[in-house]
């Protein structure tokens, strides 16, 4: 015992060493990252899951407040407050964020918003205690496994848990049982997907080169949520469950995809952001936005900061509490703040600039040499213009790709404009209501149009 104890002396007095040391020193012992992946399971289960499930219950419960309250303000027959709640409605059920202001909005939005705001609050204080308590808990068996280890006469592997136990690497497995983003109550990540529909396509194609667009292997499933035209014919669609249909294997065989933000690139559902073809060290964690132009891309990830890749020239400057992100075809980038100031960079910084009579933007969505943007009351402004913007009702969605411009009604139904190529404008605004579009045309003989069709009710029926 006595030689034991002063091993163990020895172990515990050795200097600690950080991780990138210990990386050059050894591999971890096998027992170590064997403990490690167990404790993490243990952790994302005693924590994560259930919280998941809250966020869930959260978001069905404010659904029903806000049907109770449509239900109230019809008897009532104040037309405003009745559009105003169904708009909220709509955004909720086809998960866009929260609008981040309380104005210019009716009393009963507000209150209900105010009352989700305190329970979300409520359950991220009790989700910060149970991870503060981790700690002890789960340096239990790690101490246990650095003494079994010294028994064992291992002391380079004891120092190793040791190590573990002291630096960052505790700090890291705590961390993987808390969500990846702090919870927010004015744009959470909804646990359930929205719902899902069948796949619909339109396609007009001239020359020999050029494919039509074939999607006999969408039509047994009606539960996808979004899809992308990818080239020449082909496409990607992800259902609610995150597999992937597709007519490119490469595609089809990837899992729990969130969306395809541009040909090339996944984004999953644990917020990573990877190439798919191109650019193979591109990797982001912890993804909450993302744009991606002919010349590299911009990510927001949960901690609001910018991070550029692909060839997009970084802002030059820190960024913090950015918003909202945005990145031209033509190598232009944009961030909105949380102060309501923006920051343009890349090709011509000063002609992309923010208009001055913008503010708060919730959603940004770019062309090859312009961007559109959609404020909270569903106004819509593009810079630089492209022309005259249509009269429009205020909107609930945004595409732009190709010079082609839409925007989604509440009924979600939507309203193109722009370049007429190949029938594409044409067929979008006859499509009625569809969850999603995605659509490439150009005048060199090829046009391409996906959509979602909802289902009644939303429901989603799969033949599998």
């Amino acid at each position: 015992m006595k030689l034991f104890l002063t091993l163990l002396s020895l172990v515990l007095m050795t200097p600690f060493l950080s991780a990138q040391e210990l990386n050059t020193l050894q591999e971890p012992p096998e027992e170590l990252t064997r403990l490690i992946s167990q404790l993490k399971q243990k952790q994302k289960t005693d924590t994560e899951e259930a919280f998941q499930s809250q966020r869930k219950f959260l978001k069905g419960a404010y659904l029903i407040d806000l049907e109770a309250a449509i239900k109230k303000t019809s008897a009532t027959g104040n037309e405003e407050t009745f559009a105003e709640l169904n708009t909220e409605k709509t955004r909720i059920e086809a998960d866009h964020p929260i609008k981040a202001e309380d104005y210019p909005i009716f009393t009963e939005l507000i209150e209900l918003r105010k009352s989700l705001r305190q329970v979300m609050e409520s359950l991220q204080a009790e989700k910060d205690e149970l991870n503060s308590n981790s700690k002890s808990k789960l340096d239990v068996p790690l101490n246990a496994l650095q003494v079994s280890l010294v028994k064992q006469l291992r002391f380079d592997d004891a120092i190793a848990v040791r190590d573990f136990r002291k630096g960052d690497g505790m700090e890291e497995l705590i961390r993987s049982g808390s969500a990846k983003e702090k919870l927010d109550a004015f744009s959470f990540i909804p646990a359930n997907p929205p719902p899902g529909g069948r796949l619909r396509a339109y396609s007009n194609v001239t020359g020999e080169n050029n494919l039509p667009m074939n999607i006999a292997l969408a039509e047994p499933y009606s539960d996808f949520i979004n899809a992308i035209v990818l080239s020449q014919g082909s496409w990607a669609a992800v259902r609610r469950d995150g597999s992937v249909v597709s007519n490119l294997p490469i595609y089809s065989a990837l899992e729990n995809v969130a969306r395809f933000p541009r040909n090339n690139y996944v984004l999953y559902r644990d917020g990573t952001l990877e190439s798919i073809t191109l650019d193979p060290g591109v990797k982001i964690e912890n993804v909450i936005q993302v744009a991606v132009g002919h010349v590299g891309g911009v990510a927001l990830t949960d901690d609001r900061k910018v991070h550029t890749f692909a060839g997009l020239e970084s802002p030059g400057k820190d960024l913090e509490g950015v918003t909202q992100i945005g990145a031209t075809w033509g190598g232009s980038a944009t961030a909105y703040q949380a102060n309501e100031e923006s920051f343009t960079w890349g090709t011509d910084p000063k002609r992309f600039a923010f208009p001055d009579n913008m503010k708060t933007p919730v959603e940004i969505d770019c062309g090859w040499n312009n961007f559109m943007a959609r404020t909270e009351s569903g106004k819509v402004f593009i810079w630089p213009a492209d022309g005259d913007l249509p009269d429009l009702p205020p909107v609930i969605d945004i595409e732009l790709h190709c010079r082609i411009y839409a925007a989604q009604k509440e009924d979600l139904s939507w309203i193109a404009w722009g370049d007429p190529a190949m029938g594409v404008l044409e067929k979008i605004n006859q499509i009625g209501p569809a969850r999603h579009l995605s659509y490439e045309a150009n005048g060199y003989g090829w046009g391409y149009l996906l959509w979602i069709e909802p289902l009644p009710h939303g429901n989603s029926i799969t033949e599998e």
